[in-house]
């Protein structure tokens, strides 16, 4: 009689355990949906998100600086290694910022992470090349390229230089990362 209660409980806990890993499937599946965005929007249709055209330029959010994206490598930007071509102009005379500190900041604020900040290097006057910016997973990225001039960037250590008035300003360019 015991064997006979205990043989049927193991076969009701067996049955119990078999089609658990069943459920936990289906609640993953209606849980978490095929979209890169919270509001269930596919990446590609988000209205937050640019198209990347060569040249595409903006005021920095201080007003002090022209950021213009030259180009992007590979275009549109995808999973992996990208790398970009951005020059900075002033706002007040249209002349080339030069000998700043360029920095660019990628954010993906659907899933509340960044990557790598990587750093341009300055090769014609005001125009700064970034290599290296990793994007560690496709969908809505929002890339803020962070620039300070004058004492606040000045990256020589010369005391006799005239570093200039300081210029610090940030514009923010947003896209849908492939995969």
């Amino acid at each position: 009689m015991i064997s006979a209660i205990l043989s049927a409980m193991s076969t009701a806990t067996l049955r119990i355990f078999s089609i658990l890993p069943a459920l936990l499937a289906t609640f993953l599946m209606i849980s978490c949906d095929q979209t890169d965005d919270p509001a269930g929007v596919p990446c590609e249709q988000d209205e937050r998100a640019e198209t990347f055209t060569a040249d595409m330029s903006r005021t920095g959010a201080a007003g002090l600086a022209i950021f213009t994206l030259h180009s992007i490598s590979p275009a549109p930007p995808d999973v992996g290694l990208n790398d970009w071509s951005i020059s900075v102009r002033s706002a007040a005379d249209d002349s080339p910022l030069t000998g700043c500190s360029l920095k660019l900041v990628p954010w993906m604020p659907d899933h509340n992470h960044g990557s790598n900040e990587p750093g341009g290097i300055e090769g014609e006057p005001g125009t700064y090349q970034v290599d290296g910016l990793r994007f560690v997973m496709p969908g809505y990225w929002e890339n803020s390229v962070e620039l300070e001039c004058g004492a606040a960037g000045d990256d020589d250590d010369s005391a006799s230089d005239d570093p200039g008035p300081s210029l610090s300003d940030s514009a923010m360019f947003s896209f849908c990362v492939v995969g």
